[in-house]
């Protein structure tokens, strides 16, 4: 049921260190102003960079304390000298209140089912006993980890559990006949009836046109001159990657210092 003032969106985006997830946050936040272009937006972040990418209107941020994964399911504070039980209670106490108040139409929930640390179990289970009518969305990316490590985490972590009681929709951002999730992850038959793929999100405004991709970063370069993509995963592995990619590339013979090098995460 949406308000007087048009759709209520929140959005819970967890990436205390990269720019991914909020660069896939905002890019969602422009297509549902495209759609809907009454909806508010909240997003829940702790990234330190969440304006880092132009916002659409009306969307807005709320930065919780940040925090750092050491490990699977290991978190830790990553600049407030405070314990791992006081970090917890307080984005859980800031996030359930937030939501509470806000009444999201619709509640999307980025990568973690439970939150980091479980932080989002306080709210789903208080927006349930409130009686909200809020729609709680998962939204995954297709390769989360490899299916051994998302498995065992969900399982100690009660994330099908989770699934299963309080969301309605999966969002996949992928293809299942590239990477099927619900076999990857071995997802029960009810949440697999969940699941909707979406394709992935990407930038409308990049060039998709090869043509138009050489002719933009080989500019005035001849025409036998190669261009190298390289990719990389996640913000913490990808800064020395790129960097010992860039030292081989200028040892190999391939350029000289004056070489277009363009990197996309």
């Amino acid at each position: 049921m949406e308000t007087g003032q048009g759709l209520r969106i929140a959005i819970y985006s967890q990436d205390g260190f990269g720019l991914g997830h909020m660069q896939r946050t905002c890019s969602i936040a422009w297509e549902i102003y495209r759609l809907r272009s009454e909806a508010s937006i909240l997003t829940f972040s702790d990234s330190q960079l969440g304006q880092f990418f132009p916002i659409s209107p009306h969307h807005d941020y709320i930065k919780l304390p940040s925090i750092a994964k050491n490990g699977p399911g290991n978190w830790q504070a990553t600049h407030l000298r405070v314990s791992f039980p006081e970090i917890l209670r307080l984005r859980q106490q800031l996030i359930s209140n937030v939501l509470l108040n806000y009444a999201p139409d619709i509640f999307l929930v980025d990568h973690m089912p439970h939150g980091a640390m479980g932080e989002l179990l306080p709210a789903l289970e208080a927006m349930d006993r409130a009686g909200l009518h809020t729609q709680n969305v998962l939204g995954l990316r297709d390769i989360l980890d490899s299916p051994e490590v998302t498995i065992n985490r969900w399982e100690v972590e009660g994330a099908y559990d989770v699934i299963e009681r309080y969301y309605s929709r999966i969002l996949v951002f992928g293809m299942q006949d590239v990477y099927d999730i619900a076999e990857k992850y071995q997802l029960p038959e009810n949440a697999a009836k969940k699941v909707f793929y979406c394709g992935y999100v990407s930038n409308l405004d990049s060039d998709r046109n090869a043509h138009n991709i050489r002719a933009r970063y080989l500019a005035d370069k001849s025409p036998n001159t190669r261009l190298i993509v390289v990719m990389a995963w996640g913000g913490a592995d990808a800064y020395p990657m790129m960097g010992t990619f860039a030292q081989l590339y200028f040892r190999s013979g391939f350029g000289d210092r004056d070489g277009r090098l363009q990197h996309q995460r």
